[in-house]
């Protein structure tokens, strides 16, 4: 069951990112673009690229953040996956902010909070509120 075998490295990827293992989390992640990629699953290819996207963030190595998360909300886009694209928005957002480009940082915050707000999504919205109403770190 390849499909399933890469959900389970996307899954462990996740945990990865969440323990802070950044390079673990990328690995796990690659494993499961790949197979995604056999399978042609133009869907989770996309959540998966935002997956590194957001290892390469958390390891502030923006310039392969900012290549994953672009291509990422390209082809969220291009298949329509909404609340995909609002993560990704969020992402870019912190990215943009990370290098001093506050203009830039707020449009991807304000499609990120409309996106959010127009899926209910009260939770979620409600963090990123908070996270965003910290004051950036110095580039």
């Amino acid at each position: 069951d390849r499909s399933g075998m890469a959900t389970s490295w996307g899954q462990l990827g996740d945990i990865a990112r969440n323990r802070g293992n950044w390079d673990e989390a990328i690995k796990l992640h690659q494993q499961c673009l790949e197979i995604m990629q056999e399978l042609g699953d133009q869907r989770n290819i996309a959540v998966t690229n935002c997956d590194l996207g957001e290892d390469e963030l958390a390891r502030d190595n923006l310039d392969a953040a900012e290549r994953f998360l672009t291509l990422a909300l390209k082809q969220l886009e291009a298949i329509g996956e909404i609340k995909y694209m609002g993560t990704a928005n969020y992402d870019l957002a912190q990215l943009w902010r990370k290098r001093g480009n506050l203009d830039l940082a707020q449009q991807h915050y304000t499609i990120a909070t409309t996106i959010f707000q127009n899926l209910g999504a009260a939770k979620y919205l409600e963090r990123i509120q908070q996270e965003w109403s910290i004051p950036p770190s110095p580039p």
